[in-house]
This record gives C-alpha cells, sequence and structure tokens, in this order.
C-alpha cells in the first residue's frame, strides 16, 4: 500500500467513526427526549395477536412500574407480552405535506352502541 492509500484509509476510517460517533449521540438525545414523553402501554396477546393499549402514562418511569404490575398480574404462565412506546405530540396539520394531507381519509365513526 502507498502512503496515498494508508492516508486515505486513515481519513476514511476517521469519518466513519465521526459518523458513528453522531449517530450515536443522536440516538441517545432521542432515547432522552423520549424518557421526558408520556407513554402507552401495549399488551399483546402472544396466542391471538390481539393489542390493547392503556395511558397515557406521565412518564416511561411510571410506565415501567405499570409493566411490572401488570407482568406480576397476569402471571409466569401468561401469554401477554407488555411493551412501552412514547407518546409524540400530535402533527401540526401545517406540517404534513399537502399531497399526504389532502387524500388521506378521516376516521370512520364507532357505530352507536344503541344503533341510533
Amino acid at each position: 500500500m502507498d502512503g496515498l492509500s494508508v492516508e486515505r484509509s486513515a481519513i476514511q476510517h476517521g469519518t466513519v467513526e465521526i459518523v458513528a460517533d453522531a449517530l450515536v449521540g443522536a440516538l441517545l438525545d432521542i432515547e432522552a427526549y423520549e424518557e421526558q414523553l408520556p407513554c402507552i402501554l401495549i399488551c399483546t396477546d402472544l396466542d391471538s395477536g390481539e393489542q390493547t393499549f392503556s395511558g397515557p402514562f406521565p412518564s416511561r418511569t411510571v410506565g415501567e412500574r405499570i409493566v411490572v404490575h401488570e407482568v406480576t398480574a397476569a402471571g409466569r404462565n401468561s401469554s401477554l407480552a407488555f411493551s412501552l412506546a412514547p407518546l409524540y405530540p400530535p402533527l401540526e396539520l401545517d406540517s404534513v405535506p399537502q399531497h399526504v394531507s389532502r387524500g388521506a381519509p378521516g376516521p370512520t365513526p364507532l357505530p352507536s352502541p344503541r344503533g341510533n
């Protein structure tokens, strides 16, 4: 390997390290941000695949305590799996590109329980 190749390799290796460090830093920033967000508890029945959602809870710390409670209450032989997801603030419609918001269908209203 000539001197130029060695230098180029060192520069590329340094660039990879810089990019890797930046990526790790960004992921840690996201994780710290999500720790402060409210979260929801997702309960998945591993047998049927059905999911239920509870919350929001004020923080991940509170959510983790709820998970411990639910796992204990469900018991060892339960087919339920529990996870937490951060609850981000809603998107402002102005921040959604028009081509997306224009064609987006609205929610389907639920039928009235009394058939009205």
